[in-house]
């Protein structure tokens, strides 16, 4: 039996979402609202209220990322057939910083401490993919991983920010990526792998699995990885020690 012991009025937002993050140390929701052909960030609690606009932009694709604190990034939606923008912007507010620009099929993802993130792109072909390791506050890049992965089918270890998950495909194809892929045109069958981004140190753990693997998560002990199997969209778990 399920008692309601209270309830929470939640304040409508000015706008539909185009995109959102909630802070990593903080109940704080930062979003990004349309309003006619102009884009607002604002920042908020997670129920609507203390509204701040932090940035307007007429940019129509921003994908919004909440790195630390005091930091939030904004990127152009990710597409082999376009280049895109990273920035970063104080979460109070400011000019943007450009970090990376140019590159196609460029995905993210930051480490847990958002001192590091991963960055797959591809090449004028569209379809030889490359992930890298760099520094959020030099915007260097620190390593190239090594492996011919998406950003999606990676992620890092909250318990080790160092330690990276990676499902590699055995074979990425010929089609533009990630297009092809999130498009149903194409599937992989993925390796597992762990890479620890300061030694570059690489253990396999699990071999011609069959799986296309997105949606990577860890357990808090990191002892399971989670994944959905996109062949069929079925949530699945594996032991990784």
């Amino acid at each position: 039996k399920v008692v309601a012991t209270s309830t929470v009025k939640i304040a409508p937002f000015p706008a539909a979402l185009a995109s959102y993050a909630f802070s990593p140390t903080e109940e704080k929701l930062a979003s990004i609202t349309r309003s006619g052909s102009l884009y607002s960030i604002i920042t908020s609690s997670p129920e609507g209220k203390n509204i701040k606009t932090i940035l307007t932009t007429q940019i129509p694709d921003y994908e919004l990322y909440w790195i630390k604190k005091d930091i939030l990034a904004i990127k152009t939606k990710t597409s082999a057939r376009a280049p895109s923008l990273l920035q970063t912007m104080p979460a109070t507010g400011g000019i943007p910083t450009v970090i990376l620009s140019g590159a196609l099929g460029f995905d993210v993802a930051w480490s847990p401490d958002g001192s590091t993130f991963i960055a797959s792109s591809v090449g004028t072909r569209g379809y030889d993919v490359s992930l890298a390791l760099f520094d959020t506050a030099t915007h260097d890049k620190r390593a190239d991983i090594g492996f011919a992965t998406l950003t999606e089918k990676c992620v890092f270890s909250k318990k080790n920010a160092l330690l990276l998950f990676c499902a590699v495909p055995k074979y990425t194809g010929n089609e533009p990526l990630p297009d092809a892929w999130w498009q149903g045109r194409i599937g992989f069958s993925d390796e597992l792998w762990r890479i620890d981004t300061s030694t570059g140190e690489t253990s396999l753990f699990l071999e011609n699995s069959g799986f296309d693997m997105t949606n990577l998560f860890l357990s808090p002990n990191a002892d399971f990885i989670f994944f959905i199997n996109k062949k069929g969209a079925t949530l699945w778990s594996y032991r990784i020690r």
